[in-house]
């Protein structure tokens, strides 16, 4: 599966040093990171304040243990954080 994603910095001040953004699949609509199955992460750029964003895409393999059904996907910006 691809995933063409946007994480972007809302705030006014900078962030000086890259962050990760971190894919989950999960059988829950809301995100428990305890719960959902990592698929992947991705570091992101330093971004400057005022609604500057990085964009990326990565390829994901579902693994075989989810159970049949609907599967949510989720990525959680600054993820180390």
């Amino acid at each position: 599966m691809r995933i063409h994603e946007r994480t972007g910095n809302r705030g006014d001040l900078p962030v000086e040093v890259p962050t990760i953004t971190r894919h989950y699949a999960s059988i829950s609509e809301a995100l428990d990171p305890e719960q959902a199955v990592v698929l992947g992460e991705r570091e992101v750029e330093p971004l400057p304040g005022g609604g500057e964003s990085d964009s990326g895409e990565r390829v994901f393999v579902l693994p075989a243990g989810l159970p049949p059904g609907r599967i949510w996907l989720f990525a959680c910006a600054d993820a180390t954080n």
